[in-house]
């Protein structure tokens, strides 16, 4: 434990390597580096997941609008056929129109499936946040305890 605590240093090319504990400085500044990383750790993830539930939130919103214009050119189309089969076979002006509207409606669904197949896939799999909130697994729960409880202070909420 005493090697474990311990810093190797070489001085100014010499090959002799001196041996000698951590100061109480020094063990401080660690600690205060170690908290550091944890922070910087928390509030990147934290990023990571607002930007993944913000895409999510887009998403969703794609979907639901491409689903809204293709009801919209189903009833476009519907109204079309209507239209043709009411109009006289001798209206051939008239006709080609409504032809028109049945070809171009049929285009418009086509142009939307590629972003109906991308919209509907979701972005963030198995919902929110299963797992542990910080990236440190088991090897460290006091740093995540901390990490979180410095972002709840910096946040204004209380634990």
């Amino acid at each position: 434990a005493a090697e474990a605590a311990s810093l190797s240093s070489t001085e100014g090319g010499d090959e002799q390597k001196e041996k000698r504990e951590w100061t109480e400085a020094e063990r401080r500044q660690l600690g205060q580096i170690g908290t550091s990383l944890a922070v910087a750790m928390v509030l990147d993830q934290r990023q990571r997941w607002e930007e993944a539930i913000q895409a999510e939130s887009l998403r969703k919103m794609l979907s639901e609008t491409v689903h809204q214009v293709k009801n919209s050119l189903s009833a476009v189309r519907m109204f079309g056929k209507l239209l043709l089969r009411r109009l006289p076979g001798d209206d051939s002006m008239n006709r080609e129109l409504a032809k028109d509207i049945l070809i171009q409606s049929d285009r418009l669904v086509d142009l939307l499936m590629p972003i109906e197949s991308m919209s509907s896939r979701p972005l963030l799999a198995g919902g929110r946040r299963k797992q542990s909130a910080l990236p440190f697994g088991d090897t460290a729960p006091s740093a995540q305890l901390l990490a979180e409880e410095m972002l709840d202070v910096g946040a204004g909420r209380d634990r």
